[in-house]
């Protein structure tokens, strides 16, 4: 959280930059654990990092990440392979996928709504500024009446003092 100064209120804010690099060194770390661990048994979504980085994107976004498991033990993949693949994948799931974007999501949702709470603030501030200068006209306005009122009732007691003497 960074404070944010405006018209003397410090204000917390978070920023969603961090997130996409946290997203892509987490994707990366899990792409070359893949690379190491699965690369031999299936180079065509594990054989070099980008490949990888590529295939655990997929799995990030949950995106069709059943199928790369499935397809290795069509392709005759050993069950022990097949099955520690699975269990990758649900870690990369669980921390990447859902937590991982749910956080980002999360962040970026808190964002949207800071910034709007920031302006609907300033709103009420303004708001605010207008409320006092209308009541500061309208206590000026109101003191000028008394003040007309209270000369005009003077002059009213002065001409009946005029007209008692007259008689």
């Amino acid at each position: 959280m960074v404070p944010k100064f405006g018209r003397g209120s410090c204000v917390p804010s978070r920023r969603p930059w961090p997130v996409f690099p946290t997203l892509f060194v987490l994707n990366l770390i899990f792409a070359l654990g893949a690379n190491i661990l699965f690369g031999a048994i299936s180079a065509e979504h594990f054989g070099d990092p980008l490949r990888s980085a590529y295939s655990l994107f997929k799995v990030f976004t949950v995106e069709g990440w059943h199928e790369i498991p499935d397809d290795l033990k069509e392709a005759g993949a050993a069950d022990a392979e097949v099955m520690l693949l699975r269990a990758y994948f649900m870690a990369a799931v669980l921390i990447g996928g859902i937590l991982g974007l749910s956080l980002a999501n999360a962040v970026f949702v808190d964002e949207m709504t800071a910034d709007n709470n920031d302006r609907l603030e300033e709103m009420v501030i303004d708001l605010r500024e207008e409320l006092e200068v209308a009541r500061s006209h309208r206590e000026t306005e109101q003191t000028e009446r008394w003040q007309r009122l209270d000369d005009t009732s003077q002059d009213i007691k002065s001409q009946l003092a005029d007209l008692r003497r007259d008689q």
